[in-house]
């Protein structure tokens, strides 16, 4: 049994499963395996990766379509690691996440990992905002809590859902795996938007999560990803439709209960919670939703190019309702334009310390996540030790010389200081 399973859900996507596999075999470690589970695509993946003959590698196929939660169920079945980690298809691995994985296990003795993961949006995507950008996470360093003290935070919206342990982009141990399937009855993947659910589910079967703060794994956007933001609100609702198809359940599904809200990343969350809270802790006092909370953050996104301006207005009306919110008690925030691409360069925290920095990918000669990978190795170093960000600059610069200057990229920017 190998310590770590690296698992790839896939289907028909064969031009960013050949970029993400080689990121998942090229590893400074060598106790592992990397599963792909072929969904049933038009090219079977095991011809897509028939060059690879890594003997690590295996690939998984179905001959008819699943639904997406239960296509991770069928790869998680077929890991054998002692710790499992899924990644999209489009995303990629950093060249030593097994390694430092491996050594902060050893130190902590976790059964949750989790970390911050730099972020790539391909050539092809759709957004302005995420085409050929390379977020680079320039933070070191570790933290630990409690995993049912980060949920009880999340539930009042004093933290993110994407803090809470996860098995994408993270690492859960073969116990907690273990715990989650005992509390659903044998499934793992226990809802159609498995993501969510994982995470709550690992959050209320885990006792401790330990953070990397640096990233051992690259969240990649392409074209026809589920995931991150996809531009236009018809996109975003065509993709939904289709992962409720897929599922099949009714697009309303999506809608919080007991609302006509418009389908959404936010409405697919907040009712993903409270199905798992239905479920699994409706009746403990110290796991209460923050309902007012979730309605001021639909309130702050109303804007949000993935939904219709005059459909988020209504859906905010129609969540007020069932909970008791009069109209005259809140103000709706108007249209605005949307905003303009944010600038390349440099992202400071509260205390002025550099923690990303966004990188003209096009700029950088970069064509797919795995360039990005080898780019953001040449900046970061091995994973386990961060130089100054001043030195990451200079690297920057010099790999960016001779195209159309490095303050185009927002790059030249001076020595900083350091980023501990």
């Amino acid at each position: 049994m190998p310590r770590f399973s690296i698992v790839i859900p896939t289907r028909s996507r064969p031009q960013y499963l050949q970029v993400a596999v080689p990121t998942a075999l090229d590893q400074s470690f060598d106790d592992f395996e990397v599963v792909v589970q072929d969904n049933a695509s038009d090219i079977p993946a095991q011809e897509a990766l028939a060059h690879i003959t890594d003997p690590r590698l295996k690939i998984m196929r179905t001959e008819h379509k699943l639904s997406m939660h239960e296509n991770w169920e069928e790869a998680l079945s077929h890991a054998s690691g002692d710790y499992v980690m899924f990644i999209g298809d489009d995303d990629a691995v950093m060249p030593d996440a097994l390694r430092t994985a491996s050594r902060i296990i050893d130190q902590t003795g976790t059964e949750l990992l989790s970390w911050n993961s730099s972020s790539y949006g391909w050539p092809n995507h759709a957004s302005d905002e995420k085409r050929d950008r390379l977020t680079l996470n320039m933070c070191t360093g570790l933290t630990e809590v409690n995993c049912l003290t980060l949920l009880r935070k999340y539930l009042r919206l004093e933290a993110s859902i994407w803090q809470l342990p996860s098995i994408y982009h993270g690492m859960v141990g073969r116990s907690v795996i273990d715990r989650v399937r005992e509390m659903t009855g044998g499934v793992f993947f226990d809802d159609f938007l498995p993501d969510f659910f994982a995470m709550l589910m690992t959050s209320l079967a885990g006792t401790k999560v330990v953070r990397s703060l640096s990233g051992l794994s690259m969240v990649g956007w392409a074209l026809g990803s589920h995931g991150g933001s996809q531009g236009s609100a018809e996109d975003t609702l065509r993709r939904l439709h289709v992962l409720c198809g897929e599922a099949k359940l009714p697009l309303s599904t999506l809608s919080i209960s007991g609302t006509d809200c418009y389908p959404s990343p936010f409405t697919g969350e907040l009712s993903c919670l409270e199905r798992v809270r239905d479920r699994f802790f409706a009746n403990d006092p110290t796991l209460q939703i923050d309902q007012q909370a979730f309605f001021k953050r639909m309130l702050s996104t109303v804007n949000d190019e993935a939904v219709p301006y005059d459909a988020f207005v209504r859906s905010v009306h129609s969540f007020a309702a069932r909970e008791g919110i009069a109209k005259d008690t809140y103000v709706v925030p108007p249209r605005v334009p949307q905003q303009e691409t944010p600038p390349f360069g440099p992202r400071t925290d509260g205390m002025g310390q550099i923690t990303l920095i966004d990188v003209d990918g096009a700029l950088a000669g970069l064509r797919d996540i795995g360039d990005a990978v080898q780019f953001a190795r040449a900046v970061l170093g091995d994973g386990e030790k961060r130089g100054e960000v001043a030195q990451a600059i200079d690297m920057l610069n010099e790999r960016l010389i001779g195209m159309q200057s490095c303050a185009m990229a927002g790059l030249r920017m001076g020595r900083t200081g350091s980023v501990s």
